[in-house]
Formats: structure tokens, C-alpha cells, sequence
């Protein structure tokens, strides 16, 4: 993203194009480690172009936004307009697929891609104490998560695992493995606004997160926001009946529902682009 909205703007500079110009921000760890070298560069060389009023700024979630005006990036030209769901995942269609809670086993979801923003050593560490205390099956799906990456495979026969986890790698379809999980766990380091939390929600599934971006916004009363940092405190959530928790919460998820279909609908992100364009100096 930060690639394109700068060539974007050089463009518009040098070619003395009259266009207008949203540039698009999804990134909350904004440090070297986080975006790397070329990325790293480029935000920088925004964050100054972004004081010159060139073109608007649109970001993904408030933590995101804070955290680009944080390191220097101009909030008068700033805003969030908040992603736009599939229609899926607001108007379901078809037949539910099986509940979770007819499952005696803690069924676990993990959704994301191998990289160390993703945190998956903290991730399998929390699995490995759920397992000491709960019967658990666990999918890892996204890209890289699969049987061929062999440093993940060691990682998990070390922690013996290999019995409760299932590599599936990339899958196009997720909304079958929310309805048959109790709970997502997102394990990141940092994430901006995690949309793979709405799409939980939506669909039923519980979350277990650590407290990064926006995250509480999304989960609201529908999941457990938790330091993944605190190792006492992952231990104590461990040793909780979480079925009976995961039950409880998805009894109540409605109403979580409710609020991220009306943020997320396709009227307010039109409006919301539309007010934006307007704007554009």
C-alpha cells in the first residue's frame, strides 16, 4: 500500500495530473522490524508528502490512524473509512453448517499467514497449555500453514502436538470452519483492524485475542481479549471451562452482529468514500 500511494502522488506531482487522490492505509507496526526496508522507506517519505496536503489519507481503523499521526503523518487530511464485507458474511445463504457446541472437544481456530507479525510461537504456546487442561483439535489455515512447511511441522512434533493440530494451508471458504470452531484466535504482534475477527463474529465463532488495533471494537462482549505477552494470564485462561464460556458467548453474539453489520454495510463505506473524494483538496 505505502508503495502505490507514493508513486501515486509523485505521479500526481510530476505530471501535474488534476485528479484526486485517497491513499489507503492498513499497517499498525510501523517500526523497521514491522514493515521492512522498502516499506519502511516509503511510509516515511509519506508521512512528510502527507503534510503537504496532496492528497487525503484514508485508514482502516482508529489504531491505525493513531498510530500513522503517532510517528508525524498529518491528521487534518486523515480519516477512517472502515472495510467493506462480502455480502456473504452479512446475508448468509444455505443451510448453517454443523454447530460446534454438539462437539465435546475445544475446537480452536487459527486464520493467517506464516510470518513473525503473526506471532505463531505465542500462538502455539497457548495451544500447548490448552492442551494440558482440554481435550483440543486445531486448524491453522492460510497461506505457508500447511505439511510442506517444515519449520512449523518441527515446531509442533517439539510441543507434541502433531495428535490436535491440522495444517489445511490455504483455503478460499472459511465460513464452514467458523460455524464447526468455538473459538478464533488471533496471536499477532500487531494488526490495524482485523478483519478476520468480523468475519468470526458474523459467523458465529467467538474470539481470543491479543489486545492489538482495534480489536476490542470488533470482539465487543463476543470473545476474550488477553495479553498474549503475560504468561500468567494465558496459563489461568487455560485452565477455564472455555467450551462452556464459548457456549455462553455465542448465545449472546447477536447483538455483536448487529453493530458490525451496520458499520461494515456497503451504504456507509460508499458514503463514506464519496465524503472523502468530495473533500479532497
Amino acid at each position: 500500500m505505502y508503495h502505490a500511494s507514493l508513486l501515486s502522488i509523485l505521479c500526481k506531482v510530476f505530471f501535474k495530473l488534476n485528479i484526486n487522490l485517497l491513499c489507503s492505509m492498513h499497517h499498525s507496526a510501523l517500526d523497521y522490524e514491522g514493515l521492512g526496508f522498502k516499506s519502511y522507506i516509503s511510509s516515511r517519505l509519506l508521512k512528510y508528502l502527507s503534510l503537504t496536503n496532496i492528497s487525503k489519507f484514508v485508514y482502516c481503523g482508529n489504531d491505525c490512524m493513531k498510530k500513522h499521526i503517532g510517528i508525524g503523518f498529518s491528521a487534518n487530511n486523515a480519516s477512517v473509512v472502515y472495510n467493506l464485507l462480502e455480502k456473504k458474511y452479512i446475508f448468509r445463504q444455505g443451510i448453517k453448517q454443523r454447530d460446534s457446541r454438539l462437539s465435546k472437544r475445544l475446537n480452536i481456530l487459527f486464520i493467517g499467514r506464516w510470518h513473525n507479525v503473526k506471532n505463531i510461537n505465542g500462538l502455539l504456546f497457548f495451544l500447548k497449555l490448552l492442551s494440558n487442561n482440554h481435550t483440543i483439535n486445531v486448524k491453522l489455515i492460510g497461506p505457508k500453514l500447511d505439511i510442506y512447511n517444515q519449520k512449523l511441522t518441527k515446531m509442533i512434533k517439539e510441543l507434541d502436538l502433531e495428535e490436535n493440530i491440522e495444517l489445511l494451508g490455504y483455503k478460499s471458504e472459511l465460513e464452514i470452519y467458523f460455524h464447526t470452531n468455538d473459538f478464533l484466535v488471533i496471536s499477532s504482534h500487531s494488526e490495524s483492524y482485523p478483519m478476520v475477527a468480523c468475519e468470526a463474529i458474523l459467523n458465529d465463532c467467538p474470539v481470543i485475542s491479543n489486545n492489538v488495533g482495534d480489536i476490542s471494537e470488533i470482539v465487543g462482549k463476543s470473545g476474550i481479549i488477553i495479553d498474549f505477552k503475560d504468561e500468567s494470564k494465558l496459563i489461568k485462561l487455560s485452565t477455564m471451562n472455555l467450551k462452556k464460556i464459548s457456549n455462553r458467548l455465542k448465545k449472546d453474539i447477536f447483538f455483536q452482529k448487529e453493530i458490525l453489520v451496520s458499520k461494515h454495510k456497503y451504504e456507509n463505506f460508499h458514503f463514506d468514500m464519496i465524503r472523502n473524494f468530495e473533500n479532497e483538496i
